[in-house]
């Protein structure tokens, strides 16, 4: 299954950006990220190879990008606004 990975913070950072998903309907989580120290924050929403190309893909990656912006503004301008999130596959 495919997953948008959001973006790596601290782990304090992350559960912030969590929550705030959460108050919007999202559903993330954190996993280990690649760096020491940091948290991978993923939106659990799944989707196959096929779905990946869907109409429904496009319209929660939109709202994602739409959620970024909001997170950006939250803090001030500061930090990111998730515009660097992208798909990756993760098979447990």
């Amino acid at each position: 299954m495919n997953y948008f990975a959001l973006m790596s913070y601290s782990p304090e950072h992350a559960q912030r950006l969590i929550e705030f998903l959460g108050e919007h309907g999202v559903e993330a989580a954190a996993v280990p990220g690649h760096n020491a120290g940091l948290a991978k924050v993923v939106a659990m929403r799944a989707f196959t190879a096929e779905q990946t190309r869907s109409p429904q893909r496009e319209a929660y990656e939109q709202y994602l990008r739409r959620l970024g912006r909001a997170w950006k503004a939250r803090n001030g301008n500061k930090g990111d606004d998730l515009r660097l999130m992208y798909l990756e596959l993760y098979d447990p």
